[in-house]
């Protein structure tokens, strides 16, 4: 969202004090209810191996609305701001689109072959999980090589690290001090990111997304298309969670994803959100329904204090593609 958002010149108060905050009040929203369905689950089914169902911004809306709505519009009248509005527009009609899919929702999961549902889900994994981070990750192989071999050692192994301290953080320690230690990343890009700290809360913003409206016809057919792409795509994650031993209901799965993308955007982010793919290898990480709390309230604080920015120019990116790239293949 930080890059995207800073390619077409998106003021930092925007990006950092609006769609961050509203962001993470969507993903909030929706990591705390998914987390009490999945506990609900592990009580009826008297288990203690429930994983709550992953949510949060869904990627390819993302790339989408940006490079669809946000930039043309953006490159046409040079206002950033005016395609923000238009953003936050096309994301409440997909969020719609989204919630009355959870309407139909279960008879559609009822009647398609489990394996159409699950093929895309595993090309899905295994090209934009997989192989396209592998590739991109390779472009800085020094960065790369000592996360992925950890993140290979203990996730193949099943070794635990001592203290049982997560592969994860170690993984992203790693190469975030051989990124600075070859030279990787830039201490001034780090410099300026501290002038993005500061709380922002999140604040309605209707008034923009009617304004919005002005400019939308063109661009019905993205956020139609992107809201009924992300109701199929949830049906297809709530098919890969029951094959991994986790059955959960339909419509109230499908109800708070239509209503988290609408809540992000009344609160100014322009970006839908969705239950996205990954359950069964947050699974097999031994994740449960906590996890989902802890996801939701550390990116809630993230988002609020303005520390993305800080993150982002602090942590290489490419430290982190060993662990998508190995949920990639889980899933696959």
């Amino acid at each position: 969202i930080i890059f995207l958002c800073k390619s077409v010149k998106m003021p930092d108060n925007i990006i950092f004090g609006i769609i961050l905050p509203g962001a993470a009040l969507s993903v909030f929203s929706g990591n705390i209810f998914y987390s009490y369905m999945a506990r609900k689950l592990a009580i009826k089914e008297g288990r203690t191996d429930v994983t709550a169902l992953p949510y949060g911004i869904n990627t390819i809306s993302l790339i989408a609305f940006h490079f669809m709505i946000i930039k043309p519009i953006s490159d046409a009248t040079g206002d950033p701001v005016f395609a923000w509005k238009v953003g936050l527009t096309a994301c409440f009609i997909s969020g719609v689109i989204e919630a009355l899919g959870a309407f139909i929702g279960e008879k559609i999961r009822r009647i398609t072959p489990s394996c159409a549902l699950l093929c895309s889900l595993a090309g899905i994994a295994i090209v934009f999980l997989g192989t396209d981070h592998f590739i991109q990750a390779w472009a800085k192989p020094l960065i790369i090589a000592l996360p992925f071999a950890i993140i290979i050692l203990e996730y193949f192994s099943h070794i635990k690290l001592p203290l049982k301290i997560p592969a994860g953080l170690i993984a992203l320690l790693a190469g975030t001090i051989v990124a600075w230690a070859t030279g990787a990343m830039d201490e001034k890009v780090l410099q300026k990111s501290f002038e993005t700290f500061g709380f922002s809360m999140p604040s309605i913003r209707i008034q923009e997304m009617i304004y919005g409206m002005k400019q939308i016809v063109p661009y019905l057919t993205v956020a139609i298309l992107m809201g009924v792409l992300s109701f199929v795509s949830t049906i297809q994650n709530l098919e890969s969670a029951s094959k991994a031993g986790d059955n959960y209901k339909t419509f109230p799965s499908m109800l708070m994803n239509g209503i988290g993308t609408l809540v992000g955007a009344f609160f100014g982010n322009p970006f839908p959100t969705t239950v996205y793919i990954g359950h069964p290898g947050w699974k097999a990480l031994g994740a449960r329904s906590g996890y989902s709390i802890l996801n939701g309230t550390t990116m809630t604080i993230i988002a609020l204090t303005g520390f993305m920015g800080v993150f982002s120019a602090l942590i290489p990116k490419e430290a982190g593609y060993p662990i998508i790239i190995w949920v990639g293949l889980i899933i696959t």
